[in-house]
């Protein structure tokens, strides 16, 4: 009669298909809106470690949807995911440290997990952490790395750092004043549906010279280019 040994690769091969078999079976349970099976396998695979599985108890917690909302839980296990390296976790867990939910208020812890998630390219929280540096909330104002943060997320299309990067623009706070790129900035933010850069938009118009404003157009159609290759 043949043995066949287990060799450690092969075991791990399987209990790692194993593994995402079941996460696999609690996203599909999930969809079909069977929430209670689906909390139950996913919930098994928080516990083994796999990071998203640890992030998506921690949104059920913080959403309720499926559980009973419990902010602690939610911080609990986004604590979890995002020591694993999850950036989804790392910002939602900033974003309750921000707000005090499940966790005593704290504005450094807030920015630390932004920092995180920034790092790792995550837009909402590059511009989250700019306007912790613009405001001096949890670091050191430091209207430079407030500028950095903002060009960041505004590259990447997100229009409220697109306004707010015209706006440091404005008033020269951490680059060299340029009411052109200010300009050029606010219309992005502006064509990409912020209300506020509109608004700015509307003021500025009446205010900087004409060919300051032509300047301005011009930029807004290179950063446009820019944005769209």
């Amino acid at each position: 009669m043949k043995v066949h040994i287990l060799t450690p690769l092969f075991l791990f091969y399987l209990i790692t298909n194993s593994i995402a078999g079941d996460y696999e079976d609690g996203l599909d349970a999930y969809n079909r809106g069977d929430y209670n099976k689906a909390y139950q396998l996913i919930l098994a695979e928080a516990k083994r470690g796999n990071l998203y599985a640890q992030k998506d108890i921690a949104l059920a917690y913080d959403s309720g949807q499926g559980v009973p909302q419990d902010y602690k839980q939610a911080a609990k296990w986004y604590q979890r995911s995002a020591k694993n390296g999850n950036i989804q976790a790392q910002f939602n867990l900033a974003l309750l440290y921000m707000k005090g939910q499940g966790v005593s208020q704290n504005n450094k812890k807030a920015a630390k997990y932004f920092r995180m998630a920034a790092e790792k390219g995550n837009i909402k929280a590059q511009h989250n952490l700019a306007l912790m540096y613009e405001k001096g909330q949890g670091v050191i104002l430091d209207y430079e790395e407030a500028f950095k943060w903002y060009q960041k997320a505004a590259v990447n299309g997100y229009a409220k750092a697109q306004s707010n990067l015209g706006f440091l623009y404005m008033h020269g706070h951490g680059v060299l004043k340029s009411y052109e790129n200010a300009y050029a900035w606010w219309e992005v933010a502006t064509a990409n549906g912020n209300i506020e850069a509109r608004k700015n938009l509307e003021i500025v118009q009446k205010r900087i010279p004409k060919n300051k404003l032509e300047k301005g157009k011009q930029l807004a159609i290179e950063i446009r280019a820019s944005l769209n290759n």
